[in-house]
Formats: structure tokens, C-alpha cells, sequence
């Protein structure tokens, strides 16, 4: 739901797997808003926009909060 649910997202940078897998992933803040809640959460992403894994979520009740935590994601 992070990545579907997301209304801003911001590039963080490449992912080298550890399991030596070629394909080219990267890392990626979303900021969105479910259940009442705002989140910000860190996805990987393969070229084809298609989410791997969730690697952190955080929630928060006010926009700003998690603005704030989104830009500082970088």
C-alpha cells in the first residue's frame, strides 16, 4: 500500500543487492496518506517501477511531521 498509496516520491539513489543480482533497483522515499494517517516509508525499485521490498515505514499524524521526515530522507 506504501508504493500505491504514495502522493510524493523522491529518488534516493542505486541499490546493489547483496546477493550479486544485476538488475539495476533504486532506493525511494514515498510520502503518502492511509487509515487517517500520513506515512513516510523507503521502498527499492526495479526499473520497471515495481516495488522488492519495504525497507522502513513510519507513520504520522500531521503533514508536516512527515514533510518534514520525507526531506530529510535524502
Amino acid at each position: 500500500f506504501c508504493w500505491e498509496g504514495r502522493f510524493a516520491e523522491m529518488i534516493l539513489g542505486a541499490f546493489e543487492s547483496f546477493d550479486g543480482d544485476d538488475e539495476a533497483c533504486e532506493r525511494v522515499a514515498v510520502l503518502g496518506y492511509f487509515r487517517g494517517e500520513y506515512y513516510v516509508a523507503i521502498c527499492i525499485v526495479d526499473a520497471e517501477r515495481n516495488v522488492s521490498a519495504l525497507l522502513k515505514s513510519r507513520q504520522f499524524e500531521s503533514f508536516e511531521s512527515a514533510e518534514s521526515a520525507f526531506l530529510a530522507s535524502n
